[in-house]
């Protein structure tokens, strides 16, 4: 069996998690049943959605909750759970970052080694956005992320059908992926030029002019649409990934047994926070 390159980024993480303050505990008990009653499932659903909050919003889908539940409606076959990550600002929020790239890998490949023919769903928010860019497409974005290695195996990155990016940090203009108004970068804007490559095709990358934190811009209010302006249009996109008719709804394929609302689907539930700025140092990965 290949062995998981995820080791280095998990022990920084657990150094993280114990020198850091306490990490958010979950605000609905609820919500952590229904996830584990589904990770303890043996059928596997034909899309799996993975939705990664902004700093701040508590545990659970932050503000990808409404496009979450959109596509829970308009999908066939689909599951969903929500990043289990620390989501921090301030002084904790480069620590926190490097802590959501670890759960990310693991969760993506715990579903792909349960669920090898599912096909997942990335949608992040703020932060969200970030760790699923740095994962997917490298880095550097230090202090987070100190290597420019493309963290995603292949063999799990070929199950990733679409990502959706709202309000990503690491945004910049020109991106052939890019959606929306704006064409200065992120707080934490790659390079220019930058392009990736890999899941080009896949991304979606919604950024509008006046944004406080993918555009040099100072509106929070900004930040906060993308759900409502562009969701229809990130669904469009998803539907055409996976070769669904947008009226119908017809599933682009099935693997195993259609699994039940019970075990696998899991709503968002929680409310919706905003991204605060940290500035100091808190984690180099190397």
């Amino acid at each position: 069996m290949r062995p998981r390159i995820t080791s280095s980024i998990i022990l920084a993480a657990g150094a993280v998690a114990s020198a850091s303050p306490s990490w958010p505990a979950s605000s609905s008990s609820s919500s952590s049943s229904r996830l584990d009653a589904r990770q303890s499932s043996s059928e596997c659903s034909a899309l799996h959605i993975i939705g990664a909050r902004e700093a701040n919003a508590d545990m659970g889908y932050g503000s990808t909750e409404p496009f979450v539940t959109m596509l829970l409606d308009n999908l066939p076959e689909v599951t969903a759970e929500p990043l289990k990550y620390p989501a921090l600002g301030g002084d904790d929020y480069h620590a926190s970052v490097s802590y959501g790239l670890g759960v990310l890998m693991n969760e993506t490949q715990r579903i792909f080694d349960r669920c090898p023919e599912t096909k997942m769903i990335l949608v992040g928010y703020s932060t969200g956005a970030q760790i699923i860019d740095d994962v997917l497409c490298g880095g550097p974005d230090p202090p987070s992320l100190v290597t420019d290695t493309i963290l995603m195996p292949p063999e799990i990155g070929k199950k990733i059908a679409a990502v959706i990016w709202f309000g990503n940090p690491r945004f910049i203009g020109g991106m052939p992926y890019n959606v929306g108004t704006a064409e200065l970068g992120g707080f934490a804007a790659r390079q220019e030029g930058f392009v990736c490559e890999t899941y080009a095709d896949r991304i979606r990358s919604y950024c509008d002019a006046g944004d406080l934190y993918c555009s040099q811009g100072d509106s929070e209010l900004t930040h906060g649409t993308y759900p409502v302006k562009y969701g229809g249009s990130a669904l469009r996109f998803i539907q055409q990934r996976l070769g669904i008719n947008s009226t119908a709804g017809e599933p682009f394929e099935t693997h195993g047994d259609r699994p039940s609302a019970g075990n696998w689907i899991s709503r968002p539930s929680h409310g919706v926070g905003f991204l605060a700025l940290g500035t100091t140092l808190a984690l180099l990965l190397s």
